[in-house]
């Protein structure tokens, strides 16, 4: 039942419900005003008795009859004329007047019944409230509403059924109603007779008296829990997903089919660099571009054309130039009509994990290589071994000096590929360290002091950036500091041909790892060379000048001693050598460590590694003698 029908309902008079028009007459309203009253009947009978009067005794004063017959005649006249007069002036208007009467009654009657029903059969409760806030009147749905019974609520002020936080509200809406006249869905919780609360939006109108004072509230009830739980729940649920979406590990983003970017996370701006109130609204190929824009293989494009999901590794450019490989995963967004909407992209970053890849079937191939290498080392020692000692021997016999000199070259020569095998051994793991702890910076500054003159000479500039407290490793002091000596002779080769000619040794921690680097100012390596650096026998040096086992070395000790080295360019040129050792326990678990190890073994580790070297030296030395 819509608000202005109650409104009209409550604020007619009872007199005039239901009242209709003068069916027989069809006069309007206006005219039923000014129907006679029955004192206007009664002068106009009057007025037609006097006139019939008159004209009687005109006429009788013409015929010139007896008196009493005049007498007769005027009384028989009169009569005859006062009856129809009366009856058509006064009797008939009245007795139809009585007709209207009973009829108009019926009709409010009937009127009043009906608007009762609708009244007390509306869905919403309704209530009339007179100027001191008391209820006056409400419908049947009082009961279905706050629990209360009709009888029970007429008569109690409003106050108490609207829950107290709601009272402050309620007088201002109040004032409203008496400046407006009206308002409209104002909220409120109101107290139910078991004291639970509903929720409900009222729409109010004042009513005035004749006077235009105004005299009741009338008050349209729509109970809206059930509304407002649902919204409720609704809005948790978007701000869940709201939240799953902003709180991904990978970066999501939804795209029109117009290539507008409607939604980001924050993963995602974080990805591609770019703030996340600029990535939206923006076209997908301005924030977040790759290869495939612009062409057939355009992701939104091949969604368009049908397919619901793909799955592809993609290289994406972020907001400064830098790119990243990501896993792209895009699905069709589509309504609930089944119409395609767009697209969701989630974007996982993959290119540490692409590295990491890279540099495992780097350490597979040089793994490879190591187990190669250590059987022609193995192989190729044995006769290296009787060429030493013969031409050793010869040496010593009693020869030509001429062949004595030939004698000598082939001595070095064999000693010098005997020091190769070495290289190979270390680089294959063959040779195990004797480690101890120590200090990384006692052995970096020996290798400065050392190399200081030759820089001297050669105009290159040494800076060391060390960390202040002592970096302690577990490791071969032999191994190590032949590490840096082939690192910083690297170097010192790479700057050579340089204008600025400049090495920096950096050594801080991170975490559980020290970590080294030695950057230089030489040209840099190339890209294509990243790869294969640490490849025995690969060098890029002209023939004759290296034979390509000094990085190859630095690997095998570096992994040797559970590390790792990485090669990279650096931005302004030059490249960088970083190596990571584990830091070394403290003193005293490396001391436990040491004794558990010698009470189960029945001897330290380091006998053990002795009691190898003095059989290979036994072994040495029983090939000279044969």
């Amino acid at each position: 039942m819509g608000f202005n029908t109650v409104i009209e309902l409550i604020s007619r008079p009872a007199e005039s419900r239901g009242a209709a028009p003068d069916a027989a007459s069809g006069a309007p309203a206006a005219a039923r005003r000014r129907q006679t009253t029955p004192w206007r009947r009664l002068i106009a009978t009057a007025a037609a008795l006097f006139a019939a009067e008159a004209l009687v005794m005109t006429l009788l004063t013409q015929w010139s009859l007896r008196p009493q017959y005049e007498i007769i005649i005027d009384s028989v006249l009169l009569v005859s004329l006062t009856i129809p007069a009366l009856y058509f002036f006064l009797v008939r208007p009245l007795a139809r007047q009585s007709e209207a009467r009973r009829g108009a009654e019926e009709t409010t009657h009937q009127s009043e019944e009906r608007y009762r029903a609708i009244f007390d059969t509306a869905a919403n409760l309704i209530t009339s409230v007179d100027r001191r806030g008391i209820i006056v009147d409400c419908n049947a749905q009082i009961s279905s509403f706050l629990g209360y019974t009709r009888g029970e609520m007429i008569g109690q002020p409003m106050s108490k059924i609207i829950h107290p936080d709601y009272l402050a509200k309620a007088e201002e809406s109040l004032a409203e109603i008496l400046t407006k006249g009206v308002t409209y869905d104002r909220e409120y919780k109101m107290v139910r007779r078991d004291g639970s609360l509903i929720d409900v939006s009222i729409n109010s109108s004042a009513l005035r008296d004749d006077q235009g004072e105004w005299a009741k509230t009338v008050c349209i009830i729509s109970d809206v829990t059930t509304a407002r739980r649902m919204e409720e729940a609704v809005r948790n649920a978007y701000a869940e997903l709201e939240l799953v979406f902003d709180t991904a590990g990978d970066g999501m983003r939804v795209v029109d089919l117009d290539f507008n970017v409607i939604r980001a996370n924050d993963t995602y701006a974080e990805m591609s660099m770019a703030r996340k109130q600029d990535a939206v609204n923006h076209k997908c190929y301005e924030d977040f571009p790759g290869p495939l824009c612009h062409t057939p293989q355009c992701t939104l494009q091949r969604i368009s054309g049908g397919e619901e999901r793909i799955e592809s590794e993609v290289e994406k450019e972020r907001s400064d130039g830098t790119k990243i490989t990501c896993m792209r995963t895009a699905t069709a967004l589509r309504n609930r009509e089944n119409r395609l909407l767009g697209m969701v992209e989630d974007y996982k970053d993959i290119t540490e994990l692409r590295k990491a890849q890279e540099h495992l079937q780097h350490s597979q191939v040089l793994a490879s290589l190591g187990e190669m290498t250590a059987g022609i080392a193995h192989e190729v020692n044995n006769p290296l071994s009787s060429i030493l000692l013969y031409s050793e021997l010869l040496v010593a016999t009693d020869i030509e000096p001429r062949v004595r000199k030939d004698l000598r070259i082939i001595h070095d020569e064999a000693k010098r590929a005997a020091q190769v095998m070495t290289d190979l051994l270390a680089y294959s793991r063959k040779v195990k360290p004797q480690t101890r702890r120590l200090d990384v910076h006692k052995i970096l500054k020996k290798l400065v002091s050392m190399r200081r003159y030759a820089q001297k000479v050669q105009n290159i500039t040494l800076e060391t950036d060390f960390q202040p407290a002592p970096l302690r490793v577990s490791g071969d002091s032999t191994q190590l500091r032949q590490l840096f000596i082939n690192l910083v002779l690297n170097a010192e080769e790479a700057v050579k041909e340089c204008a600025e000619r400049r090495i920096k040794i950096s050594t801080w921690t991170e975490g559980d790892w020290v970590k080294i680097a030695i950057a230089d100012t030489g040209p840099g390596i190339p890209k294509e060379n990243l790869k294969q650096i640490f490849y025995p026998f690969f060098t890029t040096k002209d023939t004759g000048e290296g034979t390509g086992l000094g990085l190859s070395t630095c690997y095998g000790i570096v992994t040797n001693h559970h590390g790792l080295i990485v090669a990279r360019n650096n931005p302004d040129g030059g490249a960088t050598f970083v190596v990571d050792l584990p830091i070394a326990p403290a003193k005293r678990i490396a001391e436990l460590v040491g004794a558990n190890a010698m009470t189960a073994q029945g001897q330290p580790e380091e006998y053990g590694n002795a009691g190898e070297r003095n059989e290979r030296v036994e072994h040495s030395q029983h090939s000279y003698r044969r």
